[in-house]
């Protein structure tokens, strides 16, 4: 099972390594250790994470449960639980980050396309006598670019493609612009830009869609946006890049400042092999720093910290139950040791005591009542085939010397003594005569 883990863990850092992420913060926990244990979501699905010591120690800020941020995380497998988890190495506010994050990813991905080599670069001409601009017309950037031509050589004319280089739909507006002057072909060099701003301000220059229309620009392109320490991803696609628009302004005016330019082309073509290969090599520096991360004690130490934090929790948990199970005990023994006092014990019987005897005399009553109603049943019964009944209703039975009943003249004779019983005695007779009645 370990080393199922290990390889899993080796392959999501070789497979997955370094990413940026923006979501909520679901859960934080803060150990005494000084790590933070998080979990990062989205309206779908939640990560664990975790951030040791030696990296939020760096942060300026302090997130909270809630909080939108922004995290660069390694992505690994904690091996004791066998789950995947993010190791977080910095964080910062998802908004702060968000242009930044998007110009690196789109960095990234016109280098992979070669629209950053200089070998797709074109060279200004040696002799330039008409230069487009596109920017704002009414900006600080057009009165700069006018000032110092004005200066240098007057003699160079300047066409204006007007258009907004701030806001929504303005990187759309800058493609048109660079393309109108590309099928007009009235210019010599075209030089695009504007004044410093902040990042959101400069944003439609490090646009997808400005990007293309300087890669498809037949016209060699200067761009010249913000300051000199603002990059753009237009300054990294154009031809040749200006520090402001007054450097582009003094780049295409004067002899003197075309052997700058080639200068300056030739110091980029040096900056941007030496930044090839230096991004060569940190590429290889990045593999072989992941590979010894991997195997540095360090993190075998995080590790074991957060086992550590994690059986400290569930040790916690583990007394606090058993704390509760142990007063629920004590409890329930109170409440059963009340239950069994010698004074409810006798109460208790007493009442069964009193209920039973109620039980007998109700049972006995009910007995008694039975065999009465049951024996005046049967006397009835008795009653109606009774002789005694039958006397009391005008009949009589007649008996000879032997006590035999009298069914028929055929028992009788002439001169026979018989008795005859009736409801309140008996009479002693003599048969005269005994024949068959007729009606």
């Amino acid at each position: 099972m370990s080393q199922l883990n290990q390889h899993v863990s080796q392959l999501l850092s070789q497979q997955i390594g370094t990413i940026w992420l923006e979501a909520e913060i679901g859960q934080l926990t803060r150990a005494a250790s000084g790590h933070w244990y998080l979990t990062l979501k989205d309206p779908s699905s939640q990560v664990r994470c975790a951030m040791f010591r030696m990296r939020n120690r760096q942060l300026s800020w302090q997130p909270n449960v809630g909080d939108a941020v922004l995290v660069k995380a390694q992505v690994g497998l904690y091996a004791p639980r066998g789950e995947y988890q993010l190791v977080i190495d910095a964080m910062q506010p998802a908004g702060i980050g968000r242009l930044q994050q998007a110009f690196e990813q789109m960095k990234r991905a016109l280098q992979q396309r070669g629209w950053f080599d200089h070998e797709r670069k074109q060279t200004l001409p040696e002799s330039i006598r008409k230069v487009g601009v596109v920017t704002s017309a009414s900006g600080a950037a057009v009165h700069d670019i006018l000032t110092v031509m004005a200066r240098r050589d007057a003699s160079v004319e300047i066409v204006i493609y007007p258009t907004a280089v701030q806001g929504e739909g303005a990187a759309e507006q800058i493609a048109v612009q660079i393309a109108l002057a590309n099928r007009r072909n009235e210019v010599d060099v075209l030089v695009v830009g504007r004044g410093g701003g902040s990042l959101e301000d400069l944003w439609c220059f490090n646009t997808e869609v400005v990007a293309a229309a300087i890669i498809n620009s037949r016209l060699p392109i200067i761009s010249a946006v913000g300051h000199e320490v603002d990059v753009s991803i237009a300054d990294l696609v154009a031809d040749l890049r200006a520090a402001t628009p007054s450097a582009a302004a003094e780049l295409v005016t004067s002899d003197a400042e075309h052997r700058l330019q080639a200068f300056n082309n030739m110091i980029n073509r040096l900056n941007h092999a030496w930044r090839h290969q230096q991004q060569i090599h940190r590429l290889a520096l990045s593999q072989l720093s992941q590979r010894l991360e991997r195997q540095h004690p360090r993190l075998r130490i995080q590790q074991q910290s957060q086992r550590a934090d994690e059986l400290h929790f569930q040790l916690q948990q583990a007394m606090q139950k058993r704390l509760e199970h142990s007063k629920s005990r004590q409890l329930n023994g109170h409440h059963r040791l009340s239950a069994q006092r010698p004074s409810l014990i006798l109460d208790r019987k007493r009442n069964q005591l009193d209920s039973l005897n109620k039980r007998l005399s109700s049972a006995l009553s009910q007995r008694l009542q039975q065999q009465q109603n049951r024996l005046a049943v049967l006397a009835a019964k008795l009653n109606v085939v009774s002789p005694l009944a039958t006397l009391s209703r005008g009949y009589s039975i007649s008996r000879n010397e032997k006590q035999q009943v009298i069914r028929s003249i055929q028992q009788v004779s002439q001169g026979q003594k018989l008795i005859t019983l009736l409801e309140d005695g008996q009479i002693e007779s003599t048969v005269i005569t005994a024949g068959k009645t007729t009606n």
